[in-house]
């Protein structure tokens, strides 16, 4: 009989500390198994060249309650199967979880030790294949496990490898059954080199391993790439960094990603997954692509759901990063139209790219579409014109595009700016803010006939709007004008009204610190804020205004055009604005009902 032994290690608190804080899941348990049975496999292809294993997993509810997996690989002797887990007892924490093991011994030991998340006993039955002597080991869940070399017919039932047997107990036996084990099994081992076959309940076997199309020719990988983004993606870019022994491919995703949203970066190790959104491998720069790779240098954490950020990860990421930037460049020779294609979807992401490589933005740019008052312009084309003008934010956008002569920019969106300060440092083009004051004071007056009425019904019109505080009014030609009155506010007071709404909708914290850097603005000489009201002297409602006599009447109708303006303008309206604009439609409705039954009135209707 043999004796038990104790574990070396308290195994109700390393069996926790795996399930609680390590994986995040127990169905990781046939990860493990099935990783130390493809690392056997290897291990015996290395003694013998050309050897070519399985890995054989038979469900719980098809093996009589015991789920085993089987492995033709080079197996354990009964002195390794002891130092299976007194190695791990040997070892402090930090060891245990400081995965990969150099050697394939140790990390077996702790992979084996992850099936006690789901069982209290499991049975490891091995034949070494330089001794001929086979063992069976059991461990269970209250610390002790038991070695012994069989001998007789036992011993030749044993064939060389190992079997893992677990029994699950009640209450986690569906972790254990065909509908988990296919799932986890196809997710896990879907690309090792080692065939994973699934036995299934009428005795045939369905093989969960299958060739990675990422690895294959250009077919396969876009096929893969297909299935991987879920829609054809624009182009499949090999990824080979020969440093880490990291090959795959990159995508290009036919579609803007959502704000926020996370790429699928698919990651494996030696063919078995670490995980479909791994972290490190892609430059934040490259959202426009999914990844897909298989590597034989890089290093997983403990729970092996992760990489490591080491230097063979930071040397990775900028090796596929360069590739990336090859890719885009050798666009512009190679497929000028794909390289429109891409702009038109990625555009933020080629933004940051030529903000980040300034070589490649000399390449990118010109493809880049922006916002203009003339619809979608390539910015190649507004470089062709010498001098690309611009606004800085989508307010002086909306203000300078009625009033600007040529095409304008709207620079107002994510590094749009950035890129227009970034062609003015290429020398690429000569690059010019607009400022809205500025293009007021460059409209063409009225004409000298009418300039002495024009001016006094400016005069009038700033005395009309006194309670505006700095408010004035100015009578231009607006050149192709539609509306009567144009609203304009410098930065300055855009930046003070939107502290002012800030101010409202916040406490009083807030409003203490926006008052703070209202005075720091004042102290550094940002002058007072200005606006305008622009009159269009063409306009036949303004001429009608000049002739007003009534000033009461006047000031209304200035205060309505303003009101106007600021609608027409997206510029926000405050109580008094709607409560004018309210007012002058019914002073519109009674006047049309009036006239309207003017022959119908009677005497005293006029009293």
């Amino acid at each position: 009989m043999t004796t038990p032994e104790r574990f070396q290690v308290d195994l109700g608190g390393v069996v926790d500390l795996l399930g609680r804080s390590l994986y995040s899941s127990p169905r990781v348990y046939l990860r493990e198994l099935i990783q130390n049975a493809a690392d056997a496999v290897g291990a015996r292809a290395e003694r013998e060249p050309g050897f070519s294993g399985t890995v054989r997993i038979v469900p719980a509810d098809v093996g009589d309650r015991v789920l085993s997996v089987t492995d033709d690989g080079i197996g354990l002797t009964a002195r390794e199967a002891r130092e299976l887990l007194a190695t791990v007892g040997r070892t402090s924490k930090r060891d245990l979880l400081d995965l990969p093991r150099s050697d394939r011994l140790g990390r077996f030991g702790v992979g084996l030790l992850s099936a006690f998340m789901i069982a209290d006993e499991v049975e490891v039955r091995s034949r070494s294949l330089v001794d001929a002597a086979p063992c069976v080991w059991v461990g269970r869940s209250d610390g002790t496990f038991t070695v012994r070399e069989l001998e007789g017919p036992e011993a030749d039932q044993v064939p060389v490898g190992s079997t893992v047997l677990v029994r699950p107990r009640g209450d986690d036996r569906t972790l254990a059954e065909t509908p988990v084990v296919l799932t986890a099994a196809g997710r896990f081992a879907e690309h090792l080199p080692v065939p994973v076959r699934v036995v299934l309940s009428d005795g045939s076997e369905e093989q969960v391993t299958v060739r990675a199309g990422f690895l294959g020719d250009v077919e396969e990988r876009l096929a893969y790439g297909h299935e991987l983004v879920g829609q054809a993606p624009l182009a499949a870019i090999p990824i080979d960094v020969p440093e880490t022994g990291t090959r795959g491919t990159a995508y290009v995703l036919p579609f803007t990603p959502a704000p926020g949203a996370t790429v699928a970066v698919k990651a494996h190790l030696g063919g078995m997954l670490v995980g479909t959104h791994v972290d490190g491998l892609l430059p934040d720069w490259a959202f426009f692509t999914a990844l897909a790779v298989d590597s034989t240098g890089l290093t997983p954490t403990a729970a092996r759901e992760a990489l490591v950020d080491d230097d063979a990860l930071v040397l990775t990421r900028e090796a596929i990063g360069h590739t990336l930037r090859g890719w885009v460049e050798g666009l512009a020779v190679s497929d000028p139209m794909l390289l429109r294609v891409f702009a038109a979807v990625h555009g933020l992401a080629l933004r940051r790219l030529a903000l980040a490589d300034p070589e490649l933005a000399h390449v990118v740019i010109p493809h880049l579409v922006v916002p203009t008052t003339a619809g979608d312009v390539r910015l190649g084309d507004l470089i062709a014109e010498g001098t690309v003008r611009y606004a800085a934010t989508v307010d002086e956008f909306r203000q300078a595009g009625p009033l600007a002569r040529g095409v304008l920019v709207n620079a107002g969106h994510t590094y749009d700016e950035a890129m227009m300060r970034l062609l003015a440092s290429l020398g690429l083009a000569r690059v010019e803010r607009v400022d809205v004051i500025e293009l007021v004071d460059a409209l063409r007056p009225a004409p000298p006939e009418d300039a002495e009425a024009a001016a006094t019904l400016a005069r009038r019109a700033t005395a009309a709007l006194d309670d505006r505080e700095g408010v004035s009014v100015d009578v231009r030609l607006v050149p192709e004008g539609t509306l009567p009155a144009i609203f304009v506010q410098d930065a300055s007071m855009l930046r003070a009204a939107d502290r002012r709404r800030a101010r409202d909708d916040g406490d009083a914290l807030w409003a203490r610190v926006l008052d703070a850097v209202e005075d720091a603005e004042r102290r550094d000489g940002a002058g007072s804020p200005q606006a305008r009201l622009v009159l269009d002297w063409s306009n036949p409602t303004v001429k009608a205004l000049a002739r007003l006599q009534d000033e009461s009447v006047l000031t209304r109708a200035v205060g309505l055009l303003l009101v106007t303006a600021l609608l027409a303008g997206h510029h926000p309206v405050e109580g008094r604005d709607r409560a004018q604009l309210t007012d002058a439609l019914g002073e519109l409705v009674a006047l049309s009902v009036g006239l309207a039954g003017f022959g119908e009135m009677r005497p005293e209707d006029f009293a």
